[in-house]
């Protein structure tokens, strides 16, 4: 049984495919998509687009950038609010970023979707996060006459002291490391809330 946050997932990069692909043959601009409730915002770079579909009333916020030609390949950007009682520092939160016994819990917790190749830390605009790289593991039963979909997806995850924000970016997996500049260059654009 696939989980809520999956199967929303998957309607919004569905979404998203349909959306890309039904823009006019024009070269793309860089157009800033921001969720007016959080402050999330991304600038997608050339040949891809953003479309913000955070759900109304919520505690997050969702873009997905998605390449223009559709090829399967693009990102979901979310941002949950944090509990609002929480006191951590962000030089805290960067702390645990590094720390070993976090890794772990991040490496156990994204097991259960991923084949995991690389854990790594990451930085951006001075939050520290966590990189994982690995295949996708699907669940769902494939009949004789389907061909079972590889991916490999790069899932980054920043905390803040509003919140979590994570990073979720898929290609087919022949495909992925082509496209990982193009990943980086999206997280590069995104304005976390803080």
């Amino acid at each position: 049984m696939r989980m809520r946050f999956d199967i929303s997932r998957f309607v919004a990069l569905s979404c998203a495919v349909t959306w890309c692909t039904s823009l006019c043959a024009a070269p793309l601009s860089a157009q800033t998509v921001s969720d007016p409730v959080f402050g999330l915002s991304v600038t997608p770079p050339s040949g891809y687009a953003a479309m913000l579909l955070t759900p109304m009333p919520s505690r997050n916020a969702i873009i997905v950038v998605q390449r223009r030609d559709p090829n399967d390949a693009g990102c979901y950007i979310e941002f949950e609010v944090g509990d609002a009682g929480s006191e951590r520092t962000q030089s805290a939160l960067n702390a645990r970023a590094a720390d070993n016994g976090w890794i772990e819990k991040v490496r156990l917790e994204v097991a259960a979707r991923y084949d995991i190749h690389t854990i790594e830390a990451i930085e951006l605009s001075g939050v520290r996060g966590t990189a994982i790289t690995g295949d996708r593991q699907y669940n769902i039963p494939v009949s004789a006459t389907r061909t079972r979909k590889y991916t490999r997806e790069w899932y980054v995850i920043l905390d803040t002291a509003k919140g979590r924000t994570t990073v979720e970016c898929t290609a087919p997996r022949l495909e992925f490391e082509a496209l990982q500049p193009e990943f980086e260059a999206i997280l590069r654009t995104i304005s976390l809330p803080k």
